[in-house]
Protein backbone atom coordinates (compact mmCIF):
# COMPACT_ATOMS: atom_id res chain seq x y z
CA UNK A 1 0.00 0.00 0.00
CA UNK A 2 1.19 3.52 -0.82
CA UNK A 3 0.88 5.91 2.11
CA UNK A 4 1.25 9.09 0.07
CA UNK A 5 -1.46 8.17 -2.45
CA UNK A 6 -3.96 7.61 0.35
CA UNK A 7 -3.05 10.90 2.07
CA UNK A 8 -3.76 12.74 -1.21
CA UNK A 9 -7.40 11.64 -0.89
CA UNK A 10 -7.92 13.35 2.48
CA UNK A 11 -8.96 16.76 1.13
CA UNK A 12 -7.66 20.23 1.98
CA UNK A 13 -9.55 20.57 5.27
CA UNK A 14 -8.09 17.36 6.71
CA UNK A 15 -4.64 18.09 5.31
CA UNK A 16 -4.68 21.56 6.89
CA UNK A 17 -5.65 20.06 10.27
CA UNK A 18 -2.61 17.73 10.08
CA UNK A 19 -0.24 20.60 9.24
CA UNK A 20 -1.84 23.14 11.60
CA UNK A 21 -3.20 26.46 10.37
CA UNK A 22 -0.50 28.51 12.13
CA UNK A 23 2.33 26.51 10.54
CA UNK A 24 0.54 26.80 7.19
CA UNK A 25 0.35 30.59 7.60
CA UNK A 26 4.07 30.73 8.42
CA UNK A 27 4.91 28.70 5.31
CA UNK A 28 2.56 30.89 3.26
CA UNK A 29 4.40 33.97 4.61
CA UNK A 30 7.60 32.35 3.34
CA UNK A 31 6.01 31.70 -0.09
CA UNK A 32 6.10 27.93 0.39
CA UNK A 33 2.41 26.97 0.77
CA UNK A 34 -0.72 26.88 -1.42
CA UNK A 35 -4.24 25.71 -0.61
CA UNK A 36 -4.41 22.58 -2.77
CA UNK A 37 -4.20 18.88 -1.90
CA UNK A 38 -1.01 18.18 -3.82
CA UNK A 39 0.94 21.05 -2.21
CA UNK A 40 -0.43 20.31 1.27
CA UNK A 41 0.50 16.63 0.92
CA UNK A 42 4.04 17.57 -0.12
CA UNK A 43 4.29 19.83 2.94
CA UNK A 44 3.15 17.00 5.24
CA UNK A 45 5.74 14.56 3.86
CA UNK A 46 8.46 17.21 4.10
CA UNK A 47 7.58 17.82 7.74
CA UNK A 48 6.83 14.29 8.93
CA UNK A 49 8.36 10.92 8.22
CA UNK A 50 5.99 8.09 7.28
CA UNK A 51 6.82 6.46 10.61
CA UNK A 52 5.91 9.63 12.57
CA UNK A 53 2.60 9.93 10.72
CA UNK A 54 1.53 6.36 11.44
CA UNK A 55 2.49 6.69 15.10
CA UNK A 56 0.23 9.74 15.49
CA UNK A 57 -3.23 8.76 16.80
CA UNK A 58 -4.95 11.87 15.41
CA UNK A 59 -3.50 11.28 11.95
CA UNK A 60 -4.53 7.60 11.98
CA UNK A 61 -8.18 8.47 12.67
CA UNK A 62 -8.28 10.81 9.67
CA UNK A 63 -6.15 8.50 7.52
CA UNK A 64 -8.23 5.34 8.04
CA UNK A 65 -11.33 7.11 6.68
CA UNK A 66 -9.64 7.36 3.26
CA UNK A 67 -9.26 3.57 2.83
CA UNK A 68 -11.28 1.92 0.11
CA UNK A 69 -12.95 -1.50 0.56
CA UNK A 70 -9.97 -3.42 -0.78
CA UNK A 71 -7.47 -1.61 1.45
CA UNK A 72 -9.50 -1.99 4.61
CA UNK A 73 -10.13 -5.68 3.92
CA UNK A 74 -6.40 -6.31 4.54
CA UNK A 75 -6.86 -5.10 8.10
CA UNK A 76 -10.21 -6.85 8.43
CA UNK A 77 -8.67 -10.26 7.87
CA UNK A 78 -5.67 -9.51 10.10
CA UNK A 79 -7.66 -8.20 13.07
CA UNK A 80 -11.01 -9.97 12.57
CA UNK A 81 -12.83 -6.65 12.05
CA UNK A 82 -16.62 -6.90 11.50
CA UNK A 83 -17.57 -5.83 7.97
CA UNK A 84 -20.63 -3.77 8.98
CA UNK A 85 -18.57 -0.58 9.57
CA UNK A 86 -14.90 -1.60 9.27
CA UNK A 87 -13.63 2.01 9.21
CA UNK A 88 -14.91 2.74 12.71
CA UNK A 89 -13.85 -0.69 13.99
CA UNK A 90 -10.31 -0.13 12.67
CA UNK A 91 -10.02 3.06 14.76
CA UNK A 92 -10.66 1.02 17.92
CA UNK A 93 -7.54 -1.10 17.46
CA UNK A 94 -4.67 -0.15 19.76
CA UNK A 95 -1.81 0.52 17.35
CA UNK A 96 0.36 1.74 20.24
CA UNK A 97 1.01 -1.94 20.92
CA UNK A 98 4.28 -2.98 19.31
CA UNK A 99 2.92 -5.96 17.38
CA UNK A 100 0.07 -3.93 15.89
CA UNK A 101 2.37 -1.03 14.96
CA UNK A 102 4.85 -3.48 13.42
CA UNK A 103 2.02 -4.83 11.24
CA UNK A 104 1.08 -1.28 10.18
CA UNK A 105 4.69 -0.49 9.28
CA UNK A 106 4.98 -3.71 7.30
CA UNK A 107 1.83 -3.01 5.28
CA UNK A 108 3.26 0.34 4.17
CA UNK A 109 6.82 -1.05 3.81
CA UNK A 110 8.31 1.34 6.38
CA UNK A 111 11.56 0.43 8.11
CA UNK A 112 12.01 1.32 11.79
CA UNK A 113 15.53 2.73 11.89
CA UNK A 114 17.11 3.50 15.25
CA UNK A 115 20.39 5.40 15.51
CA UNK A 116 22.81 4.15 18.13
CA UNK A 117 26.14 5.55 19.21
CA UNK A 118 29.08 3.46 20.30
CA UNK A 119 31.50 4.53 22.99
CA UNK A 120 35.20 3.81 22.81
CA UNK A 121 36.68 2.46 26.00
CA UNK A 122 39.60 4.30 27.55
CA UNK A 123 42.60 1.96 27.63
CA UNK A 124 45.09 4.51 28.96
CA UNK A 125 46.97 3.70 32.14
CA UNK A 126 47.05 5.53 34.48
CA UNK A 127 43.75 7.37 34.03
CA UNK A 128 42.82 10.67 35.61
CA UNK A 129 39.68 10.34 37.73
CA UNK A 130 37.49 13.43 37.60
CA UNK A 131 34.78 13.83 40.28
CA UNK A 132 31.31 13.77 38.75
CA UNK A 133 30.28 16.99 40.49
CA UNK A 134 33.59 18.81 40.78
CA UNK A 135 34.61 22.47 41.14
CA UNK A 136 37.41 24.46 39.56
CA UNK A 137 39.95 26.13 41.85
CA UNK A 138 38.37 29.57 41.51
CA UNK A 139 34.97 28.11 42.46
CA UNK A 140 36.50 26.36 45.47
CA UNK A 141 38.05 29.66 46.58
CA UNK A 142 34.64 31.37 46.45
CA UNK A 143 33.05 28.47 48.35
CA UNK A 144 35.65 28.84 51.13
CA UNK A 145 34.97 32.59 51.21
CA UNK A 146 31.23 31.94 51.70
CA UNK A 147 31.88 29.46 54.51
CA UNK A 148 34.17 31.99 56.19
CA UNK A 149 31.54 34.75 56.05
CA UNK A 150 28.81 32.44 57.37
CA UNK A 151 30.87 31.92 60.54
CA UNK A 152 30.36 35.61 61.40
CA UNK A 153 27.57 36.74 63.76
CA UNK A 154 25.48 37.98 60.82
CA UNK A 155 25.05 34.89 58.67
CA UNK A 156 24.11 36.53 55.39
CA UNK A 157 26.16 36.52 52.20
CA UNK A 158 25.56 37.17 48.54
CA UNK A 159 27.35 34.93 46.03
CA UNK A 160 28.21 37.04 43.03
CA UNK A 161 29.66 35.23 40.04
CA UNK A 162 29.38 36.07 36.35
CA UNK A 163 27.19 34.16 33.95
CA UNK A 164 28.56 30.74 33.09
CA UNK A 165 31.14 30.64 35.89
CA UNK A 166 29.22 28.14 38.05
CA UNK A 167 27.12 29.92 40.73
CA UNK A 168 24.60 27.10 41.03
CA UNK A 169 27.22 24.35 41.08
CA UNK A 170 29.20 26.22 43.75
CA UNK A 171 26.04 26.71 45.83
CA UNK A 172 25.06 23.03 45.52
CA UNK A 173 28.53 21.94 46.67
CA UNK A 174 28.15 24.29 49.65
CA UNK A 175 24.77 22.77 50.56
CA UNK A 176 26.08 19.23 50.19
CA UNK A 177 29.05 20.09 52.43
CA UNK A 178 26.60 21.51 54.98
CA UNK A 179 24.49 18.35 55.02
CA UNK A 180 27.57 16.14 55.33
CA UNK A 181 28.94 18.16 58.26
CA UNK A 182 25.61 18.35 60.10
CA UNK A 183 22.99 15.88 61.23
CA UNK A 184 20.64 15.59 58.27
CA UNK A 185 17.75 14.58 60.54
CA UNK A 186 17.63 17.99 62.22
CA UNK A 187 18.55 20.30 59.36
CA UNK A 188 16.24 21.74 56.75
CA UNK A 189 17.62 23.65 53.77
CA UNK A 190 15.14 25.75 51.76
CA UNK A 191 15.76 26.98 48.23
CA UNK A 192 13.54 29.88 47.12
CA UNK A 193 13.01 30.84 43.47
CA UNK A 194 10.40 33.03 41.81
CA UNK A 195 9.43 30.87 38.81
CA UNK A 196 8.30 27.27 38.55
CA UNK A 197 10.98 26.65 35.96
CA UNK A 198 13.79 27.86 38.22
CA UNK A 199 12.34 25.79 41.08
CA UNK A 200 12.39 22.63 38.96
CA UNK A 201 15.93 23.38 37.87
CA UNK A 202 17.07 23.79 41.48
CA UNK A 203 15.40 20.52 42.49
CA UNK A 204 17.00 18.63 39.60
CA UNK A 205 20.43 20.17 40.22
CA UNK A 206 20.43 19.23 43.91
CA UNK A 207 19.31 15.70 43.05
CA UNK A 208 22.23 15.47 40.62
CA UNK A 209 24.71 16.90 43.14
CA UNK A 210 23.65 14.84 46.15
CA UNK A 211 23.39 11.58 44.20
CA UNK A 212 27.03 12.08 43.19
CA UNK A 213 28.68 13.56 46.30
CA UNK A 214 26.23 12.91 49.13
CA UNK A 215 26.85 10.46 51.97
CA UNK A 216 23.39 9.64 53.36
CA UNK A 217 19.73 9.46 52.41
CA UNK A 218 17.91 12.80 52.21
CA UNK A 219 14.34 13.75 51.35
CA UNK A 220 13.89 16.42 48.68
CA UNK A 221 10.54 18.24 48.64
CA UNK A 222 8.78 20.11 45.83
CA UNK A 223 6.53 22.98 46.84
CA UNK A 224 5.95 24.68 43.51
CA UNK A 225 3.79 24.34 40.43
CA UNK A 226 1.12 21.71 41.29
CA UNK A 227 3.32 19.95 43.86
CA UNK A 228 2.13 20.19 47.46
CA UNK A 229 3.07 18.52 50.73
CA UNK A 230 1.99 18.97 54.34
CA UNK A 231 4.59 21.50 55.52
CA UNK A 232 4.02 20.57 59.17
CA UNK A 233 5.65 17.20 58.38
CA UNK A 234 8.81 18.73 56.86
CA UNK A 235 11.43 18.67 59.60
CA UNK A 236 14.62 18.19 57.57
CA UNK A 237 16.01 17.65 54.09
CA UNK A 238 16.01 19.89 51.03
CA UNK A 239 12.88 21.82 50.03
CA UNK A 240 12.38 23.92 46.92
CA UNK A 241 9.59 26.48 47.37
CA UNK A 242 8.28 28.99 44.84
CA UNK A 243 8.20 32.52 46.24
CA UNK A 244 4.56 32.96 45.25
CA UNK A 245 3.55 29.85 47.18
CA UNK A 246 5.69 30.88 50.16
CA UNK A 247 4.02 34.29 50.14
CA UNK A 248 0.56 32.68 50.08
CA UNK A 249 1.57 30.61 53.13
CA UNK A 250 2.49 33.77 55.04
CA UNK A 251 -1.07 35.00 54.45
CA UNK A 252 -3.21 31.86 54.66
CA UNK A 253 -1.20 29.45 56.84
CA UNK A 254 1.10 31.70 58.81
CA UNK A 255 1.23 29.41 61.86
CA UNK A 256 2.31 26.42 59.78
CA UNK A 257 4.81 28.54 57.86
CA UNK A 258 6.34 29.79 61.11
CA UNK A 259 6.86 26.16 62.21
CA UNK A 260 8.53 25.38 58.89
CA UNK A 261 10.74 28.45 59.33
CA UNK A 262 11.72 27.28 62.82
CA UNK A 263 13.10 24.03 61.35
CA UNK A 264 15.05 25.83 58.63
CA UNK A 265 18.79 26.22 59.17
CA UNK A 266 19.86 27.33 55.69
CA UNK A 267 18.08 29.45 53.05
CA UNK A 268 19.18 30.03 49.45
CA UNK A 269 17.56 32.89 47.56
CA UNK A 270 17.85 32.53 43.80
CA UNK A 271 17.92 35.79 41.84
CA UNK A 272 18.93 37.50 45.08
CA UNK A 273 18.84 40.95 43.50
CA UNK A 274 15.04 40.69 44.02
CA UNK A 275 15.32 39.99 47.77
CA UNK A 276 14.16 43.49 48.75
CA UNK A 277 10.95 43.36 46.72
CA UNK A 278 8.26 43.86 49.43
CA UNK A 279 6.55 40.45 49.21
CA UNK A 280 9.83 38.52 48.96
CA UNK A 281 11.50 40.45 51.77
CA UNK A 282 8.58 39.50 54.03
CA UNK A 283 9.22 35.80 53.33
CA UNK A 284 12.94 36.12 54.10
CA UNK A 285 12.31 38.07 57.29
CA UNK A 286 10.12 35.20 58.53
CA UNK A 287 12.22 32.28 57.34
CA UNK A 288 15.76 33.60 57.92
CA UNK A 289 16.34 34.27 61.61
CA UNK A 290 19.64 35.58 63.03
CA UNK A 291 20.96 32.03 63.41
CA UNK A 292 19.86 30.92 59.93
CA UNK A 293 22.39 30.88 57.11
CA UNK A 294 21.18 32.99 54.18
CA UNK A 295 22.88 32.74 50.80
CA UNK A 296 21.82 34.89 47.86
CA UNK A 297 22.77 34.04 44.26
CA UNK A 298 23.17 36.56 41.47
CA UNK A 299 25.15 37.50 38.39
CA UNK A 300 24.34 41.15 39.03
CA UNK A 301 24.26 42.33 42.68
CA UNK A 302 21.70 45.05 42.10
CA UNK A 303 18.02 45.12 41.20
CA UNK A 304 17.71 47.63 38.38
CA UNK A 305 19.11 50.95 37.30
CA UNK A 306 15.45 52.02 36.91
CA UNK A 307 14.73 51.84 40.65
CA UNK A 308 16.14 54.51 42.96
CA UNK A 309 17.81 53.36 46.17
CA UNK A 310 16.88 49.70 45.55
CA UNK A 311 20.49 48.64 45.02
CA UNK A 312 21.56 50.21 48.31
CA UNK A 313 18.70 48.43 50.09
CA UNK A 314 19.92 45.12 48.67
CA UNK A 315 23.51 45.71 49.81
CA UNK A 316 22.28 46.62 53.28
CA UNK A 317 19.96 43.60 53.38
CA UNK A 318 23.01 41.34 53.02
CA UNK A 319 25.00 43.63 55.35
CA UNK A 320 27.38 44.31 52.45
CA UNK A 321 28.76 40.79 52.80
CA UNK A 322 29.55 39.46 49.36
CA UNK A 323 31.62 36.53 48.09
CA UNK A 324 32.87 36.97 44.57
CA UNK A 325 35.67 36.06 42.21
CA UNK A 326 38.76 38.10 43.01
CA UNK A 327 41.56 37.81 40.50
CA UNK A 328 44.75 39.78 41.06
CA UNK A 329 45.50 42.39 38.37
CA UNK A 330 42.03 41.85 36.81
CA UNK A 331 39.29 44.38 37.43
CA UNK A 332 36.83 42.22 35.51
CA UNK A 333 37.04 38.46 36.30
CA UNK A 334 35.27 37.60 33.04
CA UNK A 335 38.38 38.60 31.11
CA UNK A 336 40.48 36.27 33.28
CA UNK A 337 37.98 33.42 32.92
CA UNK A 338 38.04 33.84 29.16
CA UNK A 339 41.83 34.14 28.93
CA UNK A 340 42.28 31.01 31.04
CA UNK A 341 39.76 29.11 28.95
CA UNK A 342 37.05 28.64 31.60
CA UNK A 343 34.64 30.84 29.65
CA UNK A 344 34.23 31.24 25.93
CA UNK A 345 34.86 34.64 24.29
CA UNK A 346 31.37 35.97 23.57
CA UNK A 347 30.22 37.68 20.40
CA UNK A 348 26.82 39.34 20.82
CA UNK A 349 24.23 40.09 18.16
CA UNK A 350 20.72 41.51 18.29
CA UNK A 351 17.69 40.72 16.14
CA UNK A 352 15.32 43.67 16.39
CA UNK A 353 11.63 42.91 16.05
CA UNK A 354 9.20 45.57 14.84
CA UNK A 355 6.54 44.68 17.36
CA UNK A 356 4.69 47.71 18.70
CA UNK A 357 3.62 46.66 22.18
CA UNK A 358 1.21 49.62 22.35
CA UNK A 359 -0.83 47.94 19.58
CA UNK A 360 -0.79 44.50 21.21
CA UNK A 361 -1.40 45.53 24.82
CA UNK A 362 -3.52 48.11 26.57
CA UNK A 363 -1.90 50.81 28.71
CA UNK A 364 -3.14 48.95 31.79
CA UNK A 365 -1.53 45.68 30.65
CA UNK A 366 1.79 47.42 30.04
CA UNK A 367 1.58 49.11 33.46
CA UNK A 368 0.91 45.72 35.08
CA UNK A 369 4.07 44.32 33.47
CA UNK A 370 6.14 47.29 34.67
CA UNK A 371 4.71 46.77 38.17
CA UNK A 372 5.68 43.09 38.01
CA UNK A 373 9.27 44.03 37.11
CA UNK A 374 9.41 46.57 39.96
CA UNK A 375 8.20 43.86 42.31
CA UNK A 376 11.06 41.61 41.20
CA UNK A 377 9.00 39.33 38.94
CA UNK A 378 9.57 38.36 35.32
CA UNK A 379 7.22 39.18 32.45
CA UNK A 380 3.89 37.35 32.67
CA UNK A 381 3.31 34.24 30.55
CA UNK A 382 0.49 36.00 28.70
CA UNK A 383 2.79 38.93 27.84
CA UNK A 384 5.55 36.59 26.63
CA UNK A 385 3.09 34.46 24.66
CA UNK A 386 1.61 37.42 22.77
CA UNK A 387 5.02 38.84 21.85
CA UNK A 388 6.52 35.47 20.97
CA UNK A 389 3.65 34.33 18.73
CA UNK A 390 4.10 37.14 16.19
CA UNK A 391 4.61 35.44 12.79
CA UNK A 392 7.20 37.92 11.49
CA UNK A 393 9.17 37.58 14.73
CA UNK A 394 9.14 33.77 14.44
CA UNK A 395 10.14 33.96 10.79
CA UNK A 396 13.06 36.26 11.67
CA UNK A 397 14.32 33.62 14.12
CA UNK A 398 13.91 30.88 11.50
CA UNK A 399 15.92 32.88 8.95
CA UNK A 400 18.71 33.38 11.50
CA UNK A 401 18.80 29.66 12.32
CA UNK A 402 19.05 28.80 8.61
CA UNK A 403 21.87 31.30 8.11
CA UNK A 404 23.89 30.10 11.12
CA UNK A 405 23.32 26.44 10.19
CA UNK A 406 25.19 26.92 6.91
CA UNK A 407 28.38 26.52 8.93
CA UNK A 408 28.30 22.78 9.67
CA UNK A 409 30.56 23.25 12.71
CA UNK A 410 27.95 25.34 14.53
CA UNK A 411 25.93 23.73 17.32
CA UNK A 412 22.84 25.90 17.81
CA UNK A 413 20.50 26.05 20.81
CA UNK A 414 17.27 27.98 20.25
CA UNK A 415 15.27 29.25 23.23
CA UNK A 416 11.67 29.72 22.08
CA UNK A 417 9.02 31.83 23.79
CA UNK A 418 6.55 28.96 24.24
CA UNK A 419 6.00 25.27 23.52
CA UNK A 420 3.80 26.24 20.58
CA UNK A 421 6.44 28.54 19.06
CA UNK A 422 9.18 25.92 19.52
CA UNK A 423 7.07 23.41 17.58
CA UNK A 424 6.35 25.93 14.80
CA UNK A 425 10.06 26.68 14.33
CA UNK A 426 10.88 22.96 14.29
CA UNK A 427 8.12 22.22 11.79
CA UNK A 428 9.18 24.93 9.33
CA UNK A 429 12.84 23.88 9.54
CA UNK A 430 11.79 20.31 8.84
CA UNK A 431 9.83 21.46 5.80
CA UNK A 432 12.94 23.35 4.61
CA UNK A 433 14.92 20.10 4.85
CA UNK A 434 17.02 21.26 7.81
CA UNK A 435 17.67 18.63 10.48
CA UNK A 436 16.74 19.79 13.98
CA UNK A 437 15.16 18.52 17.20
CA UNK A 438 12.47 20.05 19.39
CA UNK A 439 12.35 19.39 23.13
CA UNK A 440 9.74 20.78 25.52
CA UNK A 441 7.89 19.60 28.61
CA UNK A 442 5.44 17.91 26.21
CA UNK A 443 8.14 15.82 24.54
CA UNK A 444 8.19 12.12 25.36
CA UNK A 445 11.00 11.50 27.87
CA UNK A 446 12.75 8.87 25.72
CA UNK A 447 12.48 11.03 22.61
CA UNK A 448 13.80 14.02 24.57
CA UNK A 449 16.82 12.07 25.82
CA UNK A 450 17.56 10.68 22.36
CA UNK A 451 17.40 14.17 20.82
CA UNK A 452 19.67 15.66 23.49
CA UNK A 453 22.20 12.84 23.24
CA UNK A 454 22.23 13.09 19.46
CA UNK A 455 22.76 16.87 19.63
CA UNK A 456 25.63 16.42 22.08
CA UNK A 457 27.29 13.74 19.95
CA UNK A 458 29.83 15.40 17.65
CA UNK A 459 29.56 12.54 15.15
CA UNK A 460 25.83 13.05 14.57
CA UNK A 461 24.41 15.49 12.01
CA UNK A 462 21.99 17.01 14.51
CA UNK A 463 23.34 20.52 15.10
CA UNK A 464 20.15 22.43 15.96
CA UNK A 465 17.99 21.92 19.03
CA UNK A 466 14.92 24.05 19.71
CA UNK A 467 13.50 24.09 23.21
CA UNK A 468 11.21 25.75 25.68
CA UNK A 469 11.70 25.34 29.42
CA UNK A 470 14.04 22.35 29.23
CA UNK A 471 17.63 23.32 28.46
CA UNK A 472 18.19 26.45 30.57
CA UNK A 473 20.17 24.52 33.17
CA UNK A 474 21.31 20.98 33.94
CA UNK A 475 22.06 20.59 30.24
CA UNK A 476 25.62 19.73 29.30
CA UNK A 477 26.53 20.12 25.62
CA UNK A 478 30.08 21.54 25.72
CA UNK A 479 30.41 22.03 21.96
CA UNK A 480 27.26 24.14 21.65
CA UNK A 481 28.51 27.53 20.47
CA UNK A 482 25.45 29.54 19.40
CA UNK A 483 22.46 30.51 21.53
CA UNK A 484 19.47 32.18 19.86
CA UNK A 485 17.37 33.69 22.63
CA UNK A 486 13.86 34.21 21.31
CA UNK A 487 12.22 34.20 24.73
CA UNK A 488 11.54 37.69 26.15
CA UNK A 489 12.64 37.92 29.78
CA UNK A 490 13.49 40.46 32.45
CA UNK A 491 15.01 37.80 34.67
CA UNK A 492 18.78 38.20 34.94
CA UNK A 493 19.12 34.63 36.18
CA UNK A 494 17.00 33.10 33.40
CA UNK A 495 18.81 35.08 30.71
CA UNK A 496 22.14 34.16 32.30
CA UNK A 497 21.22 30.49 32.31
CA UNK A 498 20.30 30.58 28.63
CA UNK A 499 23.55 32.37 27.81
CA UNK A 500 25.46 29.94 30.02
CA UNK A 501 24.55 26.96 27.80
CA UNK A 502 27.14 28.09 25.23
CA UNK A 503 29.73 30.01 27.27
CA UNK A 504 31.78 27.04 28.48
CA UNK A 505 35.42 27.51 27.52
CA UNK A 506 38.00 24.94 26.36
CA UNK A 507 39.05 24.10 29.95
CA UNK A 508 35.46 23.15 30.64
CA UNK A 509 35.41 21.05 27.44
CA UNK A 510 33.62 23.87 25.62
CA UNK A 511 34.53 26.20 22.77
CA UNK A 512 36.99 29.07 22.50
CA UNK A 513 34.38 31.41 21.01
CA UNK A 514 30.59 31.55 21.08
CA UNK A 515 27.79 33.75 19.82
CA UNK A 516 24.74 35.02 21.73
CA UNK A 517 21.93 36.18 19.44
CA UNK A 518 19.11 37.91 21.32
CA UNK A 519 15.77 38.98 19.89
CA UNK A 520 15.31 42.59 20.96
CA UNK A 521 11.70 43.68 21.45
CA UNK A 522 12.39 47.23 22.63
CA UNK A 523 11.88 46.15 26.25
CA UNK A 524 14.32 47.09 29.05
CA UNK A 525 16.66 44.25 30.01
CA UNK A 526 20.21 43.02 30.47
CA UNK A 527 22.14 42.10 27.36
CA UNK A 528 25.86 42.50 28.04
CA UNK A 529 27.00 40.17 30.83
CA UNK A 530 30.43 41.77 31.02
CA UNK A 531 29.07 45.27 31.61
CA UNK A 532 26.45 44.13 34.11
CA UNK A 533 28.94 42.26 36.28
CA UNK A 534 30.43 45.34 37.95
CA UNK A 535 27.58 47.79 37.38
CA UNK A 536 26.63 47.92 41.07
CA UNK A 537 30.04 47.21 42.59
CA UNK A 538 30.52 50.59 44.27
CA UNK A 539 27.52 50.21 46.62
CA UNK A 540 29.10 47.15 48.29
CA UNK A 541 32.29 48.96 49.32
Amino acid sequence: MNLKKIVLRLGTENLLSIIGIEVFNLLKLRGKANLNSKNLTEIIFNIYSEKDLLKNKIFRKIFFNAFDRKEISIFGSAFNIPQKNPWEELKKINFDKKNNMDFLMKIFEIEDQTITFSEESDKNNPIQIKPSYSLFDHQINVLFEIEKILKKPIKRVLLHMPTGSGKTRTAMNLICNYFKKNNAENNLVIWLAHTEELCQQAHDEFSNAWSNIGNKKIFSYKLFKNFRYDITKIKSGFAVISLDYAYSLTKKKQGEFLKLAANCKFVIMDEAHMAVAPSYQLILEIIASKSTNLLGLTATPGRSHMLKDEDIKLANFFHKQKATLKIKKYKNPIKWLQEKGYLSVVETESLTSNININKIFSKREIKNEIDRIKDGKDLSQNFIKKIGSDEKRINMIIEKIIMESKNEKNKIIVFASSVKTAKKIYTVLKFEGILSACVTQDTNLIERRNSIESFKNEKSNLNIIINYGVLTTGFDAPKANIAIIGRPTQSVTLYSQMVGRVTRGPKAEGTKECKIITVKDKLPGFRDISESFFYWEEIWD
